[in-house]
């Protein structure tokens, strides 16, 4: 490293060190807390893991925000995986799940009545 890159790094972490002494002060820490069953959302996956490690079942899944209702909420839409060797949507287990914001807080599961369960193994959702 050139002695000017040496100063610039310095330079740098001397301004880290400044405002993050003030900043520990003032803020308080952020904390998540997982509230997606008590809001309706029980989506879990299933990408049918085995030993073998298919490439298929190593990068299943996606999820999807949008309105699909267009009541102005943002709604929530899950791809699952699927029965392997078949790649078949066999079971409840494997269907990808549509979520309702109902605008309360809580999300209701609609997947059935919109006829969006799936039928093969998915692997990501665009939207």
């Amino acid at each position: 490293m050139s002695a000017r890159a040496g100063l610039a790094v310095a330079a740098v972490l001397a301004g880290f060190l400044f405002a993050g002494s003030e900043s520990r002060q003032r803020w308080t820490p952020i904390v998540f807390e997982e509230i997606a069953g008590e809001a309706g959302i029980r989506f879990v996956l299933n990408n049918s893991a085995t030993p073998n490690k298919h490439q298929i079942e190593t990068m299943p899944a996606g999820v999807g925000i949008i309105d699909f209702d267009n009541d102005g909420f943002e709604d929530v839409y899950f791809v699952n995986g699927a029965s392997i060797p078949r790649l078949a949507k066999d079971a409840p287990s494997y269907w990808n799940r549509l979520y309702r914001n109902l605008g309360n807080g809580s999300f209701r599961d609609v997947t059935q009545e919109a006829g969006v369960a799936g039928r093969g193994y998915g692997m990501a959702v665009a939207v």
